[in-house]
């Protein structure tokens, strides 16, 4: 039961106007208080030091100062519940109406209003709201408390729509920020045969026939909101009121996410308009873009065959509008909302604190990143992907290690014949031996007597025999080893698999020279090892988490759902004049199979 109803005045006095012509006409027979009076120096201290911060507007900066003041107002006055309203807040009579007739708990999200009950309220005033620098949307989630949403005075609505037809990694971490987001999603197509490889040619006319079919069914309004993303190459940064009042401000039919090269027909590249702030995003890209369900029907009418392309598809859309003029449709030249990656890493620059992207050309804050392009950019996305939506690297635990396993394990392990000695390493795991089986491998003959041993003189080699002993042998997991890494964990096999990633190896230093690893942060264009900016956090363990790498050598743990796809890859590609291990990391990045390691303890070493 509300005690209380505040409003916050930011300067839209007219806004307010109309918020309280609403809740006066309403005869409601609790006080109502309007908070303006928020303290100049505070304000000034605080857009002096951060308002050249794109993430944070002076609006964002008024309301936590002013949040922070209700709070304070209300547990003063011992008020069990209380309704606050932005003035930036669509109220309407109805809309009060069922929130007054529902109950409600804890912290609840109505769309540029809250409900607060006391107990959660003296929470957030401990945690200081005024000491951070993120609009309140996107520090509540932080707080851990339990947060729920209902969107009774928000905009339009929106959803995303995207196409997916495997849930593959890229997948998996593009529902994963909408989650922590809350947004809803729809998924189309998943399951069904996708027949063309859209980073070698054209294609992709089969997403949008997908949308066609689903506008025609789907039982929405017109003016409902759809944001059509990809998803294998794409993460969400951004709440949906953020992107819908982001959206609204344009006063646009449609917009679409802007790249800085054009794909697939050169020929049109002259025909793109230049932007007069000289923006290199001038390009339609297809990959994400927002419009009414209304809108989106007329501008998909065209036909279009499955394998034709889609992107291609909508710049001629956009290019014919250009003369047509029948609907109002833009790029987005600044990245306000969409950004796509590809050509444009240095752009990018990453808040670790927030967990936000900022484009510093602008600069703005997107909403929606875009690995677009080739292997080095879903790379970067990757990169991102470590800090964003929510510190994912530290937010990435590992469960349940000290049950009882049940899984088999099978141990393919590589004989170094200067380490030759460390071959029985693996067996003093706790981990139940009827439950693992173990493979030897290596140059020359057996180092031993009574191991199942495979003499093995070369890399293809070495690929051929891991394809036919992983193919003939079904198992819950398979663990690649060396013996030149001594695991000195007992518990590593539980684990790693407690972390519940496909593919994942221990962070291993060596002996000699603790800034060598068994992991790179980066590489280079050619394939080589490339320093990230955040490798030395990882291996002096100033930052501890699970983390999404390009190359990793030895001592990986692969699940029996990604082992298929790893069969695939290795018996589609021929290995030449390259390490295996340098061969093994390329064929999987090259198919976006995420790599991860884990530096949560110290786990072993690497024999020197």
């Amino acid at each position: 039961m509300l005690d209380k109803i505040f409003v916050i005045n930011s300067g839209q006095t007219k806004n307010v106007s109309d918020i309280l012509a609403v809740l006066t006409s309403m005869d409601i027979q609790f006080p109502i208080q309007i908070m303006k009076n928020m303290p100049k120096e505070k304000i000034d201290q605080y857009i002096n030091n951060k308002l050249n911060d794109p993430i944070v507007t002076k609006k964002d900066i008024t309301d936590n100062i002013t949040y922070c003041k209700i709070w304070s107002e209300a547990i003063k006055q011992n008020l069990q519940q209380i309704l606050v309203i932005e003035d930036n807040c669509e109220i309407r009579p109805e809309s009060m109406i069922k929130l007054l007739s529902e109950k409600y708990t804890g912290i609840v999200y109505l769309g540029h209003a809250y409900v607060f009950d006391l107990a959660p309220m003296l929470k957030l005033y401990a945690s200081d709201l005024t000491n951070s620098v993120q609009p309140l949307r996107d520090w509540l989630p932080r707080t851990k408390l339990n947060i729920t949403k209902r969107n009774l005075f928000g905009s339009k609505s929106i959803r995303i729509v995207t196409v997916a037809s495997d849930p593959t990694d890229g997948y998996g971490r593009f529902v994963d920020s909408c989650k922590f987001y809350d947004w809803a999603y729809v998924v189309l197509g998943m399951g069904q045969p996708w027949s063309w490889d859209l980073t070698v040619a054209p294609g992709g006319g089969k997403k949008v026939n997908l949308l066609k079919r689903y506008l025609d069914n789907c039982d929405l309004d017109d003016d409902q909101l759809i944001l059509f993303s990809d998803s294998y190459d794409v993460i969400l940064n951004d709440c949906p009121e953020s992107v819908v009042d982001k959206f609204n401000k344009f006063g646009l039919d449609a917009l679409f996410s802007s790249e800085t090269l054009i794909w697939p027909d050169k020929s049109l590249e002259a025909k793109f308009p230049r932007c007069s702030n000289s923006s290199p995003y001038i390009y339609l890209n297809s990959g994400g873009f927002i419009s009414s369900v209304g809108v989106l029907k007329q501008l998909v009418s065209e036909p279009i065959d499955d394998s034709a392309d889609d992107q291609l598809y909508y710049q001629r859309i956009f290019l014919n509008n250009l003369t047509e003029k029948k609907f109002k449709i833009e790029l987005d030249y600044e990245c306000e909302i969409f950004q796509t990656l590809s050509a444009r890493f240095t752009d990018i620059k990453i808040d670790y604190a927030k967990c936000k992207v900022t484009n510093a050309l602008f600069p703005t804050n997107p909403s929606v990143l875009h690995g677009n392009g080739g292997v080095q950019s879903k790379m970067f996305l990757n990169s991102l992907g470590n800090y964003i939506p929510n510190n994912t690297y530290a937010n990435s635990q590992i469960k349940n290690f000290l049950m009882e396993p049940t899984q088999t394990i099978l141990f393919l392990v590589h004989i170094n014949k200067a380490f030759k000695s460390n071959l029985l390493n693996l067996f003093k795991q706790n981990y139940p031996q009827n439950l693992c089986k173990y493979v030897f491998y290596g140059y020359g003959a057996a180092p031993v007597e009574n191991i199942i041993y495979e003499q093995v003189e070369s890399g293809s080699a070495v690929r051929d025999f891991l394809i036919k002993i992983m193919s003939q042998n079904q198992s819950d997991y398979y663990f690649l080893a060396d013996t030149s890494h001594m695991i000195t964990d007992p518990n590593i096999m539980r684990k790693l698999i407690g972390s519940q990633k496909d593919i994942i190896s221990p962070v291993l230093l060596s002996e000699q020279n603790t800034l060598f690893s068994n992991f790179w942060g980066d590489v280079d264009s050619n394939g080589f090892y490339k320093r990230s900016a955040d490798y030395l956090d990882i291996v002096q363990y100033r930052k501890k988490g699970i983390w999404n790498v390009p190359y990793v050598c030895s001592s990986i743990l692969i699940s029996k759902n990604r082992i298929g796809d790893v069969l695939k890859e290795l018996r589609a590609n021929n290995i030449t004049n390259e390490d295996f291990d340098m061969y093994f990391s390329r064929i999987l990045r090259k198919k976006y199979i995420f790599l991860n390691v884990t530096n949560w303890e110290v786990y072993g070493k690497i024999l020197d």
